[in-house]
């Protein structure tokens, strides 16, 4: 049995292990994109790394790389793209060590990977240019450079590289925003955008020395103008169908890897928790999780979390809530509202709305496109249940604030038995006072704030708002998967003044009316959900009255 590549970024070492075959990326890179910029943004761990350390290995003129291509897909077209292999000096630059805490651990970490790239190539260069040149050379091979000079560190050094071999460079360029990401996490965002402004734009716009360049990141930094200027920039983000197969594993490749290593499970239930990603036209699994599910003899368990820090998403979600909460509703609605996504994005930007909270979370991998309409907008969803674990358990925290970490439970566990003092208890004093940013005024929110929890809560089951039934549309409901599960309709009464504790358990009761009376639980009915319970809620600006059904048993 062949080792299974996990962690292996390395082309050549990966090929000692169990390889999906990518190398057709490079006969797309060299068919349409020589003499561009191309910018490939993933979310982490969908291959990116290994993806540039192949581009790497074929192009490398210091190798001899025909055997580790020999039998590839890539060498059924030699005769086509065969004289490009070690065609060409590569300069690869790994950014996603650059998580500095400061600006000046910033630019010394940059300045450290810069002088390893001077460092490998000083005896060619030495050999090669001007001894003004070679004063560069030194200073940045010492990562003493003055920060003008570090600026234009890679631009001097695709320069340089080219005279010595008299052939241009490959650049490539693996995670370029982890920088920028650590800088908006630690307080020095300005900073560095304009470092990297300059840094990049001076490597890549206009630059003749360059045969192709290669970068990769999350998402696209481009409303700093951080790539400003670059005609021949290609984007291809998640939305485009170009490279689109390359990132990411087919459900032939999955059940490839489940056939050779002999386990016998669903490629439906594998889906189900890795896969369910769209990038352009392409249904695709997560690469990590796949690789490790298998590792692991076949158990299901939450593997992408642990590979990166989730923050950013509490950190968005912090002060954002409303728009966080309208995904939610969104990804619950059977008739969801339609968004709008712009692939290029400024972290500054994150907050300002749920187009831009979207357009993040769609390009971080933590939802994806469902369906595209005909204006151009987008229906989203979670891709899988392991992401939308991730998802809510991340913005969880700020339902629940402070040390209650058993409150889910909690909750969870009250209105599964109908305990109306419990659930009216909590959401009172945890859930109510957390949210005093909503506009109260307005019925929606309160079924917006409802839904969120109870997504989060019942993440097992299916949660729907605005269910159509035969009599009109219940608020939410939570419906089984499978027959014999518990089902739950809530309705929501609301009121534009605070009213005494008797009026507010009256419109509960109201709406607790309404869902019989409109026969909102036909559908859990028909699904043969047991218990039914049923729900009337009423809010005013700081409290809720809840009242409960059990529908009786009818086979009892």
């Amino acid at each position: 049995m062949l080792k299974l590549p996990i962690g292996i970024e390395n082309y050549v070492n990966a090929l000692k292990c169990y390889y999906i075959d990518k190398t057709l990326l490079i006969r797309d890179l060299v068919e349409y994109d020589l003499n561009a910029t191309v910018l490939v943004t993933r979310p982490r761990r969908f291959g990116k790394s290994l993806a540039l350390s192949m581009v790497e290995t074929f192009f490398d003129m210091e190798k001899d790389s025909h055997p580790y291509f020999d039998g590839k897909r890539i060498a059924q077209e030699w005769d086509q793209y065969e004289t490009y292999i070690n065609s060409a000096p590569v300069i690869h630059l790994s950014m996603k060590g650059i998580t500095a805490a400061t600006i000046d651990d910033f630019y010394g970490q940059i300045a450290l990977e810069i002088s390893k790239l001077f460092i490998e190539r000083y005896d060619l260069l030495s050999r090669s240019i001007t001894p003004f040149e070679m004063e560069n050379v030194e200073v940045l091979s010492k990562g003493a450079a003055p920060r003008s000079t570090l600026m234009n560190s890679l631009e001097l050094l695709t320069a340089y590289m080219h005279k010595a071999t008299g052939k241009k460079v490959v650049l490539l360029i693996d995670e370029y925003d982890t920088p920028i990401q650590s800088a908006f996490d630690n307080g020095y965002y300005k900073e560095a955008i304009l470092f990297c402004k300059s840094f990049y734009t001076a490597a890549l716009k206009g630059n003749d020395n360059l045969l192709l360049a290669l970068v990769t990141g999350v998402i696209q930094i481009a409303k700093e103008s951080l790539f400003s200027g670059l005609n021949n920039l290609r984007v291809y983000s998640v939305l485009e169908n170009r490279l689109s197969s390359y990132f990411g594993f087919s459900g032939e490749e999955v059940q490839g890897l489940l056939d050779y290593y002999q386990l016998n499970v669903s490629l439906e239930k594998v889906a189900s928790y890795y896969g369910g990603y769209r990038f352009g036209e392409e249904r695709l699994f997560n690469p990590w999780s796949v690789l490790n599910f298998v590792d692991g003899a076949g158990k299901f368990r939450f593997y992408w979390k642990n590979t990166g820090s989730n923050s950013l998403v509490y950190t968005l979600a912090e002060g954002n809530e409303r728009s966080v909460n309208e995904l939610i509703m969104d990804t619950c609605n059977e008739t969801p509202s339609p968004v709008t996504l712009d692939t290029s994005l400024s972290y500054s930007d994150l907050k300002s709305g749920k187009s831009s909270l979207a357009s993040f979370l769609v390009g971080a991998g933590y939802l994806t496109v469902k369906e595209e309409l005909d204006d151009g907008a987008y229906i989203l969803t979670t891709p899988n249940i392991e992401v939308a674990n991730i998802f809510k358990s991340e913005i969880a925290n700020r339902y629940f604030n402070g040390d209650v970490s058993a409150l889910p439970d909690a909750l969870r566990t009250a209105l599964s038995t109908a305990n109306e003092a419990m659930v009216a208890s909590i959401f009172e004093e945890y859930v109510l006072r957390c949210f005093s940013y909503f506009d109260f005024s307005d019925w929606k929110n309160y079924q917006i704030l409802t839904l969120g929890i109870v997504a989060i809560l019942f993440d097992k089951s299916i949660v729907k708002s605005e269910v159509n039934g035969k009599e009109g549309r219940c608020d939410i409901s939570i419906s089984p998967k499978n027959e014999g599960e518990m089902g739950i309709i809530i309705e929501i009464k609301h009121s534009l003044t605070v009213l005494s504790q008797a009026r507010l358990k009256q419109r509960s009761a109201a709406a607790l009316k309404q869902i019989k009376k409109q026969h909102y639980y036909d559908e859990l009915k028909q699904r043969k959900a047991h218990p039914i319970i049923l729900y009337g809620f009423a809010f005013d600006s700081s409290h809720i009255e809840v009242s409960s059904e059990i529908v009786p048993d009818e086979t009892a």
